[in-house]
């Protein structure tokens, strides 16, 4: 496994398991899954991403039914960049929080350097805020959830 890979686990997936387990008693009808996994296998961007997801399972098909706190490297093998966001799946894609926000792609994201890991460290409980605020609402901030 990649240094950085073990790195940024080290300091985030203890707190991403703790806050799906900490959900997973607050909304025992919703789907908490915590996951990760290398991403880019068949591209020369290779990456790595891990995280945690809520399922809303009684959520119209208009309305996405799921949101994601996700900590993302790219680009591994040469300028490792990191992102971390708080976004919600099909159909919305809108994004409640992320680490940075003058991001168009992935080629935009900050170089992963200690010092933007710490800067990411420190911004990291306004991503879970976001992740629980999401949560609790139920759907996208312009919907009208469940």
């Amino acid at each position: 496994m990649h240094p950085l890979v073990m790195q940024v686990e080290k300091l985030f997936l203890p707190e991403v398991e703790r806050l799906a387990s900490e959900m997973r008693q607050r909304f025992p009808t919703l789907k908490f899954n915590v996951w990760r996994s290398p991403v880019g296998a068949l591209t020369q961007h290779q990456g790595y991403d891990f995280g945690v997801e809520c399922v809303f399972p009684t959520n119209a098909l208009n309305i996405s039914d799921n949101v994601a706190l996700s900590v993302e490297l790219f680009d591994l093998t040469s300028t490792a960049r990191v992102m971390a966001e708080v976004g919600w799946g099909h159909p919305s894609g809108d994004i409640e929080a992320s680490f940075r926000d003058d991001w168009q792609s992935s080629a935009h994201w900050p170089e992963a350097t200690p010092t933007i890991l710490s800067e990411l460290e420190q911004s990291f409980p306004k991503l879970i805020l976001a992740f629980r605020s999401a949560v609790q609402r139920g759907g996208p901030p312009a919907s009208n959830s469940r």
